[in-house]
């Protein structure tokens, strides 16, 4: 699956160059949609650090919790 949203990023002009990889606008686990409309492109070390630090926020909580506020901080 993820490889098909990887193609439609390519078809919608996405093309990744050296240290970018796609990544969703709404993360998953905030909710976002796994589509193609919901890729774009960013750079690999801002979405580890990015994608960590939310992911350190979130997994505590309980499936289904609602969550309206997340702080991305320098570190």
């Amino acid at each position: 699956m993820l490889a098909d949203l990887a193609a439609a990023a390519r078809k919608k002009g996405l093309v990744l160059a050296d240290g970018e990889c796609y990544d969703f606008d709404t993360p998953p686990v905030l909710g976002g949609e796994m589509s193609a409309a919901q890729i774009n492109k960013t750079f690999f070390v801002v979405k580890v650090h990015i994608t960590g630090q939310i992911h350190r926020q979130v997994k505590d909580l309980p499936h289904g919790t609602k969550i309206n506020k997340v702080t991305i901080g320098d570190r």
